[in-house]
């Protein structure tokens, strides 16, 4: 059998080279991990059409319902590769950039709060303020004193440790971007549900230059 036009040189491409232009379309500047994630709801969706079929033919399940098996073995056998790949990368970035610690949000909620992670006190108002709250893996219920101390400074003391913000700063963001820094965050931390400095300064970064003290409102 002949190989397919081009096939050649793409088996002659280093990695690297691939990964620029790769035949099917594959984001590679996402993280691998979260490709395999993409993949496998890929695979439950396409395992949830099965079971459509099954249904809504009945006559035809004995030839599908097979595949629906293949699938979940295959939906299994990525979440164990996942989880290889998400330590691995982890392990590469503290290396790298610095400590990170468990860091699962669990969504964005009003409460009575101090701070603001972004700007200090500039906003700081009377009443509920936006936070984000993190919840912890069961092997890891409680960040250690060193985590908590990290943290603290990371936020420069400006938030409590659950990084918090008003409402007012995720409101008066620049006009080019109208994501909170709270959802910044959480976006940044949700790759491998672990926080890093770089994540707390580039949520901030991206945040500061167009937050704007509500009108009426002096900064303090």
């Amino acid at each position: 059998m002949r190989p397919r036009p081009g096939s050649l040189s793409r088996m002659s491409q280093s990695p690297e080279d691939y990964r620029k232009k790769p035949i099917y379309g594959t984001d590679f500047s996402k993280e691998l991990s979260q490709i395999i994630e993409m993949i496998r709801g890929q695979m439950v969706q396409s395992r949830g059409h099965i079971s459509d079929i099954e249904f809504g033919y009945p006559g035809w399940k004995e030839r599908v319902e097979h595949v629906g098996g293949l699938l979940t073995c295959g939906i299994i056998a990525l979440a164990y590769a996942k989880d290889e790949i998400t330590k691995f990368e982890i392990a590469r970035d503290d290396a790298k950039i610095g400590p990170s610690y468990s860091f699962n949000v669990r969504g964005i909620g009003l409460d009575i709060c101090p701070g603001c992670f972004v700007c200090g006190s500039l906003f700081r108002s009377i009443g509920a303020n936006a936070y984000l709250n993190n919840i912890a893996k069961d092997e890891d219920r409680s960040f250690p004193p060193l985590a908590e101390s990290t943290l603290a400074h990371w936020v420069d003391s400006q938030a409590e440790l659950s990084c918090r913000t008003t409402q007012q700063s995720a409101r008066h963001l620049p006009s080019r971007s109208q994501t909170p820094a709270l959802e910044i965050l959480s976006e940044l931390t949700s790759v491998h549900g672990h926080i890093r400095k770089t994540h707390i300064d580039e949520a901030r970064s991206r945040c500061l230059a167009g937050i704007k003290p509500p009108d009426g409102e002096v900064s303090s």
